[in-house]
C-alpha cells in the first residue's frame, strides 16, 4: 500500500490523507508517518541480514524508562 500512496502526486496524497482524516478522525501527519514507517520497515525486512530493533520510551507520569529490544528476521 505504501508504494501506491507514494507514487501519487503530492496533491492527491494530501486529498487522500484528508479524506482518511474525515473518516477515521486521525490527523493527516500521523497517517503519513505510519505510511512512511510501513515503507521503511518493508524495505528493511527485504534485506537478507538479521536486524535488531531497540526502542525505549519514557513513562512521563512516573519518570521510568522502559526498554524493549527485538530481534527479528522475516524468515524466522
Amino acid at each position: 500500500m505504501a508504494e501506491e500512496f507514494l507514487k501519487l502526486s503530492r496533491e492527491r496524497q494530501r486529498a487522500t490523507l484528508e479524506g482518511a482524516e474525515a473518516t477515521l478522525g486521525i490527523k493527516p501527519y500521523f497517517l503519513e508517518k505510519d505510511i512512511w514507517i510501513c515503507w521503511v520497515l518493508k524495505e528493511l525486512f527485504a534485506l537478507s541480514k538479521k536486524m535488531a530493533f531497540k526502542s525505549s520510551a519514557k513513562n512521563q507520569n512516573q519518570g521510568i524508562h522502559h526498554h524493549v529490544k527485538t530481534n527479528y528476521h522475516p524468515s524466522n
